[in-house]
């Protein structure tokens, strides 16, 4: 408080003013921002939703760089890394490891199925079922035997083009071991049986689409990871949609 004297101006301290003050509170030292990416909840076959999972992550991963970036002046070296890195811990980023495991699964139940459906073919009969099994088995190999190697893929192409369900299952059992013997190599047969058998047919087309998805996404999940741990996320991502 001022009062106006003659002389100049006097100055007393205000009541409330008065004894001692404690200093004004200082602000606390600066704290990095919490790293927050939920997960994406998305609909659609697990192909569809594990390119969901991992584009989200990407994308979530490159607004926390924006967001980092635009506030670098307030980290030391070591603290902008770690403060990167943090994004891995989020829902976000885990979520594309949990992309490629069920896509992986689907792979594999793909495969069982073919295997199942193969092994459907061949089932163990009683022994009235033996007994035809083998006399076909051994007509099948006398026809054969008489073949030259040149000739052997086409006469034994015919034998299964020509079997019954039955004498298909004969021939899954018999003949990779004696053609390999002969040989000849037997990586075609499978392709052969779909020609004849429309649901192992379809198991294996069904198998050949999830292997590609698997591969895409795999791939997709590596660029992506690898962009989290380096900092530099990928810019392009392949679309497995064609597969889903």
């Amino acid at each position: 408080m001022t009062t106006e004297i003659h002389n100049g101006a006097s100055h007393r301290v205000p009541n409330d003013q008065r004894g001692y003050q404690a200093p004004p509170p200082t602000a606390p030292p600066w704290q990095p921002p919490d790293v927050i990416a939920p997960a994406l909840n998305f609909e659609g076959t697990c192909v569809q939703q594990a390119h969901a999972a991992t584009t989200h992550a990407q994308s979530e991963f490159r607004k926390h760089i924006e967001a980092t970036d635009a506030g670098k002046g307030n980290f030391s070296p070591e603290g902008y890394q770690a403060q990167i890195a943090a994004f891995q811990n989020t829902g976000a980023a885990k979520a594309v490891d949990t992309a490629l495991e069920s896509v992986t699964a689907h792979r594999d139940a793909a495969a069982a199925q073919v295997a199942k459906v193969k092994r459907d073919l061949s089932p163990n009969g009683d022994t009235a079922a033996e007994l035809r099994a083998n006399r076909h088995r051994d007509r099948v190999i006398r026809r054969l035997d008489v073949k030259d190697p040149g000739q052997l893929f086409n006469a034994a192409n015919e034998e299964l083009a020509g079997a019954t369900r039955e004498e298909l299952g004969t021939l899954l059992q018999e003949l990779p071991s004696y053609l390999q013997s002969r040989g000849v190599t037997t990586d075609w047969i499978d392709a052969a049986v779909a020609q004849v058998v429309p649901e192992f047919a379809a198991a294996r087309a069904e198998l050949k689409k999830a292997e590609s998805a698997f591969l895409i996404t795999r791939q997709n999940v590596g660029f992506v990871k690898q962009g989290f741990a380096n900092g530099r996320p990928v810019t392009v991502l392949a679309d497995p949609a064609e597969y889903a």
